[in-house]
């Protein structure tokens, strides 16, 4: 007799896989989730769903035409209430609801924060202009270091039609 995992001839027989052998214990061959044909009444397009999602019944919608039906087991019918035996009770008057008025919509939060203008902000943008002007100052007093230190900077100048100053 072979050892195990050889056939007779001696070659090595493939393992088919933990869930094939699962799928093969429980004898039903492959794992594939039962489903049923459902037609749309109105336009005729049809689905395949799995039986779980409709069970006993669902309310459905066609993607296509947007008619809703029950498809599944039939609705069971309403039994009718016992016929009244001698007098009958009146059935309370209904409870009058009132109308839920309009509710507004609320301003943005930024609408709602104050406005922090005034000096804070007039000297930050004061700072900003600042820093971009000694920005340019330092390109234009320092040209010759900055081409010395990265010679395509010479194009820029040229572009600007700036000439190197020594």
């Amino acid at each position: 007799m072979p050892p195990a995992g050889l056939h007779a001839k001696g070659h090595q027989s493939h393992d088919a896989g933990p869930i094939k052998r699962m799928l093969a214990a429980r004898g039903r061959g492959p794992h594939i989730a039962p489903s049923m044909r459902i037609q749309c009444p109105q336009c005729q397009a049809a689905y395949e769903v799995p039986d779980t999602l409709i069970g006993a019944g669902r309310l459905l919608r066609c993607v296509k035409c947007r008619h809703e039906w029950r498809e599944g087991a039939a609705a069971e019918p309403v039994p009718e209430p016992p016929a009244p035996s001698g007098r009958a009770e009146p059935a309370p008057p209904p409870i009058p609801i009132a109308p839920r008025p309009p509710q507004p919509i609320a301003p943005p939060l930024s609408a709602m924060a104050p406005h922090r203008g005034g000096l804070a902000l007039a000297a930050a943008w004061t700072a900003s202009g600042l820093l971009l002007l000694g920005f340019v100052a330092a390109l234009l007093l320092w040209q010759v270091p900055i081409v010395e230190a990265w010679p395509p900077a010479a194009r820029l100048y040229l572009l600007l039609g700036l000439t190197l100053q020594g």
